[in-house]
C-alpha cells in the first residue's frame, strides 16, 4: 500500500491531493494510495519514526520515500498515468517543469515568507512583491482555460493552491488581475478540486 502523508493546511499538501483527486475519483480507492492526513503543527510521532526531517508532504512506497511536493506530483503522474497532468511533448514537459519552478522558487518562496513572518516592513514588501508577481502572470493566462491550454496540467495544480490562499496571505488583487481571478474560478469549481480541500482548507474563503 502506498501511504501519503500530508498536512491538512499547507499548499504543498494540497497540491499533492489534487493530484489524487484527479487521478482518482474516489481519492483512496481504485489506485490503492492511502491518504494519511495529519496536523503538523501538533507534531506526529508517527511521521517522526518514519520521516525524521518530520515533514510533508510525504509519499511512502515499500523502500521508496519521496518528499518535496514537485517530485511527488510527479510521480503520482507517472505511477498512474491517467489522466496525464504533464503535458507529452518533450519540449512541452520541459517549459511545464520550468514553470513549477518558477512558482517554486518565487511565489512559494514568498507566500512561506508571509505565514512566517510578524507584522513588519518585511511582510509587507513581501505582500506587495507576491501580488506583483501575480498580476504579472495574470498577462499570461491568455484566453485558455487553464494555464497550458483547454486540459488542466500539473502547472494550474502548483498554482492553484496559492491562489485559494489569497485571503490567508492577505493579499488583494487589483482589478488588472480579473483574467487570473477568473482563472482561479474555473480551477475552484472542478469536482476534484473540490474533494482535494480539508475542513480547515475550506475555510480559508468565504
Amino acid at each position: 500500500m502506498t501511504e501519503l502523508w500530508t498536512s491538512n493546511h499547507d499548499a504543498e499538501s494540497h497540491r499533492c491531493r489534487i493530484v489524487l483527486a484527479e487521478k482518482d475519483q474516489s481519492i483512496e480507492r481504485g489506485i490503492g494510495v492511502r491518504l494519511k492526513q495529519i496536523d503538523i503543527n501538533a507534531g506526529s510521532e508517527d511521521l517522526a519514526l518514519i520521516n525524521p526531517r518530520n515533514k510533508v508532504p510525504l509519499l511512502v512506497e515499500r523502500n521508496l520515500k519521496l518528499n518535496e511536493a514537485p517530485i511527488i506530483c510527479e510521480y503520482l503522474d507517472e505511477r498512474y498515468p491517467h489522466p496525464q497532468l504533464m503535458p507529452p511533448g518533450v519540449a512541452d514537459r520541459a517549459r511545464a517543469r520550468l514553470l513549477i519552478h518558477d512558482f517554486d522558487s518565487e511565489l512559494y518562496a514568498l507566500a512561506h515568507v508571509i505565514l512566517k513572518t510578524k507584522p513588519s516592513k518585511k511582510l509587507d514588501q513581501s505582500r506587495r512583491q507576491l501580488a506583483d508577481r501575480l498580476l504579472l502572470l495574470s498577462l499570461r493566462i491568455g484566453r485558455s482555460k487553464f494555464f497550458l491550454g483547454n486540459e488542466l496540467s500539473m502547472v494550474d495544480i502548483t498554482l492553484a493552491p496559492l491562489l485559494w490562499r489569497l485571503e490567508t496571505l492577505k493579499i488583494q488583487l487589483p482589478p488588472k488581475a480579473a483574467p487570473l481571478l477568473k482563472y482561479a474560478e474555473g480551477v475552484f469549481n472542478r469536482k476534484s478540486f473540490i474533494r482535494s480541500l480539508t475542513a480547515t482548507e475550506k475555510k480559508m474563503r468565504r
